[in-house]
């Protein structure tokens, strides 16, 4: 479009953007660790790891660690059985 924004078809890949204040932050050493071992952990249940981000210290930390054998205890007791609709 003439004087504003490119649309999105109009541009081209790799597209760079700047931005003055762009804040980057590091990843806490213990958390890098715990996801080189989450990654290549053997266990074959469910798991995921939440992270957040430490405005103050501009770090990357662990927020919470979950590690499920199945969804079963996330469902209804009901789910999978059958309905008794006549």
């Amino acid at each position: 479009p003439q004087g504003g924004c490119p649309s999105p078809c109009s541009l081209s890949w790799p597209v760079s953007l700047q931005s003055d204040s762009l804040v980057v932050c590091d990843v806490d050493p213990a958390l890098t660790e715990k996801l080189r071992k989450f990654r290549f952990r053997k266990e074959t249940n469910n798991a995921a790891i939440l992270m957040k981000i430490d405005k103050e210290r501009q770090l990357v930390v662990l927020e919470e660690e979950f590690q499920v054998g199945t969804f079963h205890s996330f469902l209804p007791a009901t789910f999978g059985k059958p309905s008794s609709v006549k």
